[in-house]
């Protein structure tokens, strides 16, 4: 790869996280979607807990 097409590479991966994040942020900061959030919170912390540490799990298998 020349150094234009590295560039050119990281530009766009780096474009299309940035606006993926914006978009996350302003549905879950602006949107219906943060009240039911905040009223399930402690389901939500469990899930995303439980799909942490089966992700942590696969890794260490893996890695082991």
């Amino acid at each position: 790869m020349t150094l234009l097409e590295k560039i050119i590479l990281i530009l766009t991966a780096g474009t299309v996280d940035a606006l993926w994040y914006l978009l996350i942020v302003f549905v879950f900061a602006y949107g219906n979607l943060r009240k039911k959030f905040m009223l399930n919170s402690i389901i939500v912390d469990k899930v995303v807990g439980c799909f942490l540490l089966s992700v942590a799990m696969v890794f260490l298998y893996r890695v082991a």
